[in-house]
């Protein structure tokens, strides 16, 4: 299986297999063998044998090797494409229409009609793949109408919200 990692220093293309693991594109061999408790194991690659652990963090995977301890956000292929999906889409104002970057579920309206938004504000958070992904606003302006509530389930591009200019 494919996997998207990242630890900081740059996003790197993961697959395992057994007996080997490929980095971005380059595949070497590996043995990971699993440990009896805490998410312990003993990884033999590159020639160096390392022992480990893996547990999982509110910000994916902390894996310790040899003593140093690392934040890893990994994602499979799918949410690592869901992601860039709902990241190409996320800039979602076309004119003034805040649309679904993608199909989901409306959780939270966090704006009524009528009220001054700015850059950056938040709209609306909706929910793709057990994952909550937050709209904001992409310019100022007032929130002339409201075309959701929280609960409804919507398409890719749906039309959600319709900033108008501010008010002078």
């Amino acid at each position: 299986m494919k996997y998207h990692a990242n630890s900081g220093g740059g996003e790197r293309l993961v697959e395992l297999s057994p007996g080997e693991v490929t980095l971005d594109g380059v595949s070497e061999p590996c043995e990971l063998e699993s440990l009896a408790t805490g998410g312990r194991f003993l990884l033999r690659f590159r020639g160096r044998m390392v022992h480990g652990y893996g547990l999982r963090s509110s910000r994916g995977w902390e894996i310790g090797l040899d003593g140093r301890v690392f934040e890893v956000r990994v994602e499979d292929e799918r949410a690592h494409h869901i992601r860039e999906l709902a990241a190409v889409s996320t800039p979602m104002a076309l004119g003034s229409e805040i649309r679904a970057p993608m199909p989901g579920l409306i959780v939270r309206v966090t704006v009524e009609e009528g009220r001054s938004v700015d850059v950056g504000e938040s709209l609306v958070v909706m929910e793709a793949m057990k994952m909550e992904n937050e709209l904001r606003a992409e310019s100022a302006g007032v929130v002339s109408e409201i075309h959701v509530r929280q609960g409804a389930t919507v398409d890719r591009d749906d039309l959600l919200i319709t900033i108008g200019p501010e008010n002078t």
